[in-house]
């Protein structure tokens, strides 16, 4: 009976892992960066629940999305953005190999990228001196927070 090599050996878990390129590069997690105007904004991370205060860097699983980021903060209109799923680029890389490696790419997430990277809020003030904002600006939400628009208001 043939027993195989070692070398053979090394080589098949060598090109094994060398097939899910996007997984090897990116990971099966994405840095977020947070910032916000003004800062120390309550944030909130839907659908899993992590909460933080700005600025902060969150670390989302890239198949956990699509995520919404919910802005609070006592005396601002409530802000809502959304982190979408793409496709990671390095799941291309898996051209030149095999399935082998998008199956591993999509069964660790490694396959998506969360757009965007970097995320600034700016939240809008309530009110002012004579009870709109102070850049004479109306402000509409939704019932859950998001903005619809924003509306210039001339005296």
């Amino acid at each position: 009976m043939h027993t195989p090599s070692r070398r053979a050996h090394y080589t098949l878990v060598l090109t094994s892992l060398a097939a899910a390129c996007a997984t090897i590069v990116s990971g099966r997690t994405q840095r977020i960066a947070v910032d916000s105007s003004p800062p120390a904004v309550e944030l909130t991370v839907e659908p899993n629940g992590t909460t933080a205060l700005t600025p902060t860097t969150l670390v989302l699983r890239r198949n956990g999305g699509p995520y919404r980021l919910k802005f609070t903060k006592s005396g601002y209109a409530p802000l809502v953005i959304s982190l979408d799923q793409d496709e990671n680029g390095w799941l291309w890389g898996n051209a030149l190999i095999g399935v082998v490696g998008v199956a591993v790419d999509f069964s660790t997430g490694a396959a998506y990228k969360l757009i965007p990277e970097e995320v600034h809020a700016t939240l809008v003030p309530l009110s002012s001196r004579r009870g709109r904002a102070p850049n004479e600006n109306l402000v509409i939400v939704d019932e859950s927070g998001a903005l619809l628009a924003t509306v210039g208001i001339k005296d």
